[in-house]
C-alpha cells in the first residue's frame, strides 16, 4: 500500500516557509531570549508542544473527547511549566475568539480528512456552522501565519468536501500566539480563494508525489547497483 502523504508535508514542499522566517527573525533579534541560540528545529519542536497542549484544551472546550494520539503528547507537554503557561495564554486568546460567535454549532472536532485515492493523509481541527456558513477551522499558535497555512487550510476544506459531500461556506485561521502582549488575528477565506488554493494545493501534490516516486527510484536503484 502507498504511503500516504501529509498535507504540510506537501504545503512545505520544497521548501519549508518557517524556517525562513525563523532565520531571518532570529538574525534581526526579534526572538525572546529562551529561543536564542537554539537550532530551529528545537524551536519548532518546543512551538509544536504548546499546539499540542492548546488543541488539547480546545478539544474539551468544545465537549469533544480528547484523541488518544493527542492526549499522550500533551500529557509529556503539560510536565514543562513553560511550555503550559504560554499554552494557557493561547488558550485563553482562543477563548476570547469564540466568545464573539453568537451563532455557532460544532460539527466536527479533530476530523479525519485523509483520501486514500489521492494519497493524502490529513486533519483538521475542526468545521463548525458558524451564522450558517459550514467552516473548516485550523488554531494556530505560532508566532505568525505562513503562506503556507493559508495553502493547508484551503486543502482541508477541499477534502471536507470530497468526504462529507457537503459545501463547505468558508475556511478560517484563528492565529492565537503564545507570545506575551499579542492578540487574536482571524483570517477568512471565502469560496472563490479555497477553489484556487486547492488548485494549487493539488498541482503542489501531483509534483511531491512525482519527486517521492523519483526518489524511491533513485534508493532502489543505488541498492541493485544501478
Amino acid at each position: 500500500m502507498t504511503k500516504l502523504l501529509s498535507v504540510s508535508s506537501i504545503c512545505n514542499f520544497p521548501e519549508k516557509p518557517w524556517l525562513l522566517s525563523w532565520c531571518t527573525r532570529l538574525m534581526k533579534g526579534e526572538y525572546p531570549d529562551w529561543e536564542r541560540g537554539t537550532e530551529p528545529a528545537e524551536v519548532r519542536t518546543e512551538a509544536q508542544q504548546i499546539g499540542t497542549v492548546v488543541h488539547l484544551l480546545v478539544q474539551k472546550r468544545l465537549g469533544h473527547p480528547p484523541t488518544p494520539r493527542l492526549l499522550s503528547a500533551a500529557n509529556k507537554a503539560m510536565l514543562d511549566e513553560q511550555i503550559l503557561s504560554r499554552a494557557y495564554r493561547s488558550f485563553d486568546l482562543w477563548n476570547t475568539w469564540l466568545a464573539t460567535l453568537t451563532d455557532m454549532k460544532v460539527e466536527q472536532v479533530e476530523y479525519e480528512l485523509s483520501d486514500t485515492q489521492l494519497g493524502v493523509s490529513a486533519r483538521c481541527d475542526a468545521i463548525l456552522v458558524i451564522g450558517g456558513k459550514r467552516t473548516v477551522c485550523e488554531w494556530k499558535t505560532g508566532s505568525e501565519l505562513h503562506e503556507g497555512d493559508a495553502l493547508e487550510v484551503c486543502a482541508y476544506a477541499w477534502l471536507a468536501n470530497r468526504k462529507l459531500k457537503k459545501r463547505i461556506d468558508r475556511a478560517l485561521l484563528v492565529h492565537v500566539p503564545y507570545a506575551t502582549g499579542k492578540t487574536v488575528r482571524v483570517v477568512a477565506l471565502e469560496t472563490s480563494t479555497i477553489v484556487h488554493g486547492a488548485a494549487a494545493f493539488s498541482a503542489l501534490l501531483q509534483a511531491k508525489q512525482s519527486w517521492e516516486s523519483w526518489k524511491t527510484l533513485c534508493s532502489t536503484g543505488l541498492k541493485l547497483g544501478v
